[in-house]
């Protein structure tokens, strides 16, 4: 298993770790709106998907939810953890233990 971290880096940068695909990921708020992105991680092994969705209003906070949203879809059962100020004072962080397979994609 392994663990997936998500942060706010700044006001415009999320910051994952600890799979293939994490990087640093530039992204503002559009359109009015506070919704910043949307990240896929997959495992093939569990045949599972989470997407964090992350938010920023003058501090980052994350979400996690099944793939589709409709109920033939469910939210895998990995461990999730959340702390403020963890890594940046003004943000969440998301820690997320994952299959050795899993991989992050962005999708918006």
């Amino acid at each position: 298993m392994k663990t997936v971290t998500v942060y706010g880096g700044n006001d415009d940068c999320i910051e994952f770790s600890g799979i293939p695909g994490c990087d640093e990921f530039y992204s503002k708020a559009a359109h009015g709106s506070n919704y910043a992105g949307q990240f896929h991680i997959t495992s093939e092994s569990e045949e599972a998907t989470m997407v964090v969705h992350a938010i920023y209003a003058g501090s980052w906070c994350f979400a996690v939810s099944a793939i589709d949203g409709d109920d033939s879809e469910l939210l895998p059962k990995w461990m999730i953890s959340r702390t403020w100020g963890q890594d940046v004072e003004y943000s969440e962080t998301l820690n997320i233990i994952v299959p050795d397979d899993a991989k992050l994609h962005r999708l918006r």
